[in-house]
This record gives C-alpha cells, sequence and structure tokens, in this order.
C-alpha cells in the first residue's frame, strides 16, 4: 500500500502535537488529553486519561495492525491463535479475546470478558464455515462461473471492488484493500446457502491485486488454478466479514 502523508490521515481531526511513529503510523493528542495512534485512518490505540487503553482496528485485522498496537498499548500485548485474536495482560498473564472497541482492562472481567469468548468462539466457527463454503462451491475440476448481471447485486454494485490498475499490481496488492462489508448480512447468507458466484471471485481477485486479465487466466480459463483461487477467495470473505487474515 503507498505510504500516507501524516497530513491525510490526520484530515479533519484537532491533532495536538502530532508526530510519524512508523510508516503510516502517527501519534496525537485530542484536546481531552487521550493519546491516540492513527494507523492509516484508523485510531488504533487510545490511551485515556484515566489510564485505560481503548483498541480498535477498524476492521483491518491485519499483522501490521498486531504489530503497532503490541507496540503501543502500555502492558499489553496482542497475540493470534489459529488465526484468533488474543490480548494478555504482562504483569499477570490474565487475557481475553480481542474484540474492536475493548477497553482495558475492563475486558479482563464480568460481562466483557463473556461477551469476548462468545464473540471469539464465533468467529472461529464462521472461519470453519468459510473453509467449507469455498472448498465445497469451487470444487477442483468444476468449471468456475463468470460473472453476469443475474449474480448477487451486493457483490455487483455495493461491495464491487474496481478493477486493478498496472501500477498497483506491480506493488503485489491493491492500493485500496475492501474494507469490512457495508452489508455483511448478503456475504453470510452466501455462505449459509453454498451460492458461489462469479462476481464474488472477480472481487476477491482484484481485491489481491490482480487485474482482470490475469483473473481470466486463473479463474476462468479451461485450467482453473483451483487452490489459489480457493485460498484468495478465503481470505477476502474473512476481510469483508471483520475477521483476521
Amino acid at each position: 500500500m503507498a505510504r500516507l502523508s501524516m497530513r491525510d490521515s490526520l484530515r479533519n481531526i484537532t491533532a495536538i502535537g502530532p508526530r510519524i511513529v512508523d510508516n503510516n503510523t502517527f501519534r496525537y493528542e485530542r484536546p481531552d488529553g487521550t493519546q491516540v495512534v492513527r494507523l492509516h485512518h484508523t485510531d488504533i490505540v487510545e490511551t485515556l486519561p484515566d489510564g485505560r487503553i481503548k483498541l480498535n482496528s477498524g476492521g483491518w485485522k491485519t499483522v501490521t495492525t498486531k504489530d503497532r498496537m503490541n507496540d503501543h498499548a502500555k502492558g499489553y500485548s496482542i497475540y493470534s491463535n489459529k488465526g484468533t485474536w488474543y490480548v494478555r495482560r504482562r504483569e499477570d498473564g490474565a487475557e481475553v479475546p480481542y474484540s474492536d472497541g475493548m477497553l482495558l482492562p475492563d475486558a479482563l472481567s464480568g460481562r466483557a470478558l463473556a461477551k469476548a469468548e462468545k464473540e471469539a468462539a464465533a468467529a472461529i466457527k464462521l472461519k470453519a464455515d468459510i473453509k467449507k463454503f469455498v472448498l465445497k462451491t469451487l470444487p477442483t475440476g468444476k468449471p468456475i462461473a463468470p460473472p453476469n448481471n443475474g449474480d448477487c447485486w451486493d457483490c455487483l454494485m455495493f461491495d464491487r471492488v474496481e478493477p486493478v490498475g498496472p501500477a498497483k499490481y506491480l506493488g503485489g496488492a491493491s492500493e485500496q484493500p475492501s474494507k469490512p462489508s457495508v452489508n455483511p448480512g448478503h456475504l453470510l447468507s452466501h455462505i449459509k446457502e453454498g451460492y458461489m458466484h462469479g462476481s464474488l471471485v472477480v472481487n476477491a481477485m482484484r481485491d489481491a491485486g490482480l487485474p482482470d486479465q490475469s483473473i481470466s487466466i486463473i479463474a476462468f480459463s479451461t485450467r482453473p488454478m483451483y487452490d489459489r483461487v480457493r485460498r484468495i477467495v478465503r481470505r477476502y470473505l474473512q476481510k469483508r466479514l471483520g475477521l483476521t487474515y
């Protein structure tokens, strides 16, 4: 992804003493005294005046986001186990499944902990459901249906990933990766109903940085690269549904 300037990241934000702390990562203070670490356009770590810490990936549960949280969430470490994030308090080892918007140390006890554990279990199940869905609907040896106007309207319009230009392709990934779906319900219904279609496949591969000419060869030729297509579609669905990827 292209490097972001501090001015663009902090546009329309009242930021006191902003400074660059890492690639595409900025630190600033709010008027109320909250210390904020911002990655791209998301405030990922907020240290409140009372000392509590708020974490938020903004749906971008990437290795980079996790690394930045580890750098700036003082007293806590964030780690991944089988694709699920956890937050551990360094002083005593107490831990809780990660969730966006969590407040620490509040999330380490009571109802907040129970809620986080329930959400983590649901995320693990959804990942397994995505894997089964992709394997079942993109079987080796069966042609992959190309996109057409009868495909899911949300995939065609609201979640559509635009074609990737040559300059972006040279970077190995699209310059503007997908955010979580604007309507995750339609993707969940695809998984539940076993509805795979060409527009979903194209969106996933565009999101991975592939130009349309390569997509045609990889997915819709007489000899599709099934393993690669399945891997890309799984990752795309995890991203769009706010899971780690």
